[in-house]
């Protein structure tokens, strides 16, 4: 008897599961709006990318003029190491930097790990917030001439961070259509995947 219900409930799944599927799908389709249909939509790629590259970049410059002071004034001793280490990390770097200072005080004894680890975040910071503000003025001409930019170069418009020339790489992509250029890039470092 067993068998029997068994046999009946896969065979009336199997011949009423594809028509019950579809009107749930006409019923319960996600409707975004601005959006036609037809493909992905570059003009809302655009603008989310837009969001999240803009903050990026504010926030890179932040940090890099932080540890620019940081860097200028590190041998006079004022600045703690666990302070200077941990303020990248922190929603709010500045206020985090002169309470951290307040509760653990100068040191002295640690001038020059705080002075070159200072300066090894500058040099990055510098290329990065570079990067991210050049990245931040195309994300801001696709937005205003989405209708025009290829999807997948707004979708992966990050990929052009590491390359030389981030404006070169964006416009390669406008004139191909495609990011296939940068794979294989040597310039990009993929990290964590064995054999590179």
């Amino acid at each position: 008897m067993g068998l029997r219900i068994f046999i009946t409930a896969v065979v009336v799944t199997v011949l009423h599961g594809p028509a019950s599927c579809g009107l749930l799908r006409k019923k319960h389709s996600l409707k975004v709006p601005g959006f036609t249909g037809g493909g992905a939509d570059p003009c809302f790629e655009a603008q989310m990318q837009r969001d999240i590259i803009v903050e990026n970049a504010a926030r890179e410059k932040l940090l890099y003029r932080i540890f620019r002071g940081v860097t200028s004034d590190c041998a006079t001793g004022r600045y703690s190491l666990t302070c200077v280490q941990t303020l990248e990390y922190e929603e709010n770097p500045e206020e985090f930097l002169r309470s951290c200072q307040i509760r653990m005080g100068h040191e002295h004894m640690n001038i020059f790990a705080t002075c070159e680890y200072a300066q090894i975040k500058e040099a990055h910071l510098k290329k990065a917030s570079q990067a991210w503000g050049s990245l931040e003025w195309i994300i801001h001409q696709a937005v205003d001439h989405c209708e025009k930019v290829p999807y997948e170069c707004v979708a992966l418009i990050a990929h052009c961070l590491d390359a030389k020339s981030i404006r070169f790489c964006f416009n390669q992509c406008l004139r191909t259509g495609n990011m296939n250029a940068r794979v294989g890039d040597p310039s990009i470092k993929y990290h964590g995947q064995l054999g590179r």
